[in-house]
């Protein structure tokens, strides 16, 4: 049986040895120790600065659900209310009171209360609310549809009934339902369900391993008076999952050590992290195992601060997945219904993509495309390309202060061999402060191998 911690490293150092010390883990290397909120592991390069921000979302979830009781304390003294009107408004206030208060004490167990008659600075900017997503808790484990279900038999299907992947990854896992039914479909020796957001994983700990949690809800547009909230008492449909362990991390960064899974999931995430998708194929290829699987399910609505060229469609999804060392097995799609609740007249229409595709290796090689794979993808190594040997002997007998007599390309020219790729080389040209002012370390990496490139090309073609 592998041992779960084995698939962990230092978010810090990097450092693989890792020592599970009481409840806590322990970095061997750098001696930084991460804490365990309420049997939830924490693995951030710096738990403290992310427990203080998630106090700070603490403080300011309590002065929204206040605010808004507070509000309609105000409503209801008003004399031209409806009786029928007066029972949904009192039921909401009381509804809001009782969801700030189980927050506080979820949270507050895990080691993250709060004062809230303190002053407390305000969320920095651009960090996500503890309420963000917090529907997909209901999604996962109140509402009663066949959305949880639909999601498990999408999966099964494109991973196939002949894999048994034994060591399991699901980045985004948020209310951890499909992580659960997943584990318990197949059966792996352990699963990871890593997400960045307390709020869902210590929710979805209570449900998992106590049996059962409670979770309020505010339909946008509510059936009925009895609806307009609504408290769930969230209960685990089956057996204990025994090897599932849920761990606070980035996922964008996740602290995993090379080939730690067989078996990677991301399900509504590659879309919504507000990262290139160029990052997270990187990532994944280098998490898996060779021979692993990352299977993928859910829509592509891209944030709105990403830029136009991040936010791709799902032919572009499948084509960089295929160049960045994967063999796509299975791709569907699928216009489903989500986050239909029976309590509530919203819902949406989402079309749903599915993909399961193989590793494979990164053997360097051109591909004669005047932009070449390994130029989109800075982690696919760089290959020693038709004309490079001609391009390096010419930069060598070029007069001083020609372009490629620059430190520059020299540099970069050194750093071809087959096996380094455009994000190392962008790496050694920043630490080595031979960055062009007003450049990207990446963008000046791939604008001179570029060059190179096509300027060997051109030389190889005389």
């Amino acid at each position: 049986m592998t041992d779960v911690f084995s698939a962990f490293c230092c978010p810090a150092c990097g450092a693989a040895a890792i020592r599970l010390t009481a409840a806590d883990l322990t970095c061997a290397s750098c001696q930084r120790e991460f804490p365990s909120l309420s049997g939830v592991l924490c693995l951030f390069e710096d738990p403290a600065a992310v427990m203080t921000l998630w106090r700070q979302g603490l403080h300011r979830l309590n002065q929204v659900l206040t605010a808004a009781r507070d509000g309609l304390g105000g409503e209801l003294r008003r004399f031209d209310v409806l009786p029928l009107t007066r029972q949904r408004l009192e039921r909401l206030a009381q509804g809001f009171e009782m969801h700030r208060r189980t927050a506080n004490e979820l949270l507050g167990d895990a080691g993250l209360s709060v004062d809230i008659d303190q002053p407390e600075a305000d969320l920095e900017h651009g960090q996500a609310s503890l309420l963000e997503h917090y529907d997909l808790v209901l999604r996962d484990w109140a509402w009663d549809t066949r959305e949880n279900q639909r999601a498990l038999e999408a999966v099964l299907a494109a991973l196939g009934g002949a894999r048994k992947p034994k060591r399991v990854a699901v980045l985004g896992a948020g209310g951890c339902r499909l992580a659960y039914d997943l584990h318990q479909a197949i059966n792996p020796e352990f699963t990871v369900g890593l997400d960045n957001n307390p709020l869902l994983l210590l929710l979805a700990q209570r449900i998992l391993f106590t049996g059962r949690a409670t979770a309020y809800d505010f339909p946008l547009v509510p059936r009925s008076v009895d609806f307009a909230a609504k408290q769930y008492d969230l209960e685990r449909p089956g057996d204990l999952p025994e090897g599932l362990h849920l761990l606070l991390a980035d996922g964008l960064r996740p602290p995993f050590v090379p080939g730690a899974f067989d078996l990677i999931v991301t399900p509504w995430f590659i879309d919504v992290v507000g990262e290139d998708i160029r990052e997270q194929i990187a990532t994944n290829h280098r998490l898996l195992a060779d021979g692993g699987v990352w299977l993928n399910h859910g829509p592509l609505i891209h944030g709105d601060s990403q830029l136009a060229r991040m936010r791709y469609g799902s032919e572009e999804v499948l084509e960089l997945v295929r160049l960045g060392g994967f063999e796509v097995q299975h791709a569907s799609s699928e216009s489903r219904a989500h986050l239909v609740n029976d309590g509530s007249g919203h819902a949406r229409l989402e079309e749903i993509h599915t993909f399961c595709a193989q590793k494979r290796s990164l053997a360097a090689h051109d591909d004669g495309e005047d932009t070449p794979a390994w130029l989109v993808l800075p982690h696919l190594p760089v290959p020693m390309f038709a004309g490079l040997e001609v391009f390096k002997r010419t930069s060598r007998e070029a007069p001083p202060g020609t372009p490629a007599a620059l430190p520059a390309i020299q540099r970069v020219l050194a750093l071809i061999d087959g096996e380094c790729c455009l994000a190392q080389i962008a790496d050694v040209l920043l630490t080595e402060e031979l960055v062009p002012k007003g450049f990207a370390a990446r963008d000046a990496a791939g604008a001179l191998l570029l060059s190179v490139y096509r300027t060997s090309r051109a030389l190889s073609a005389r």
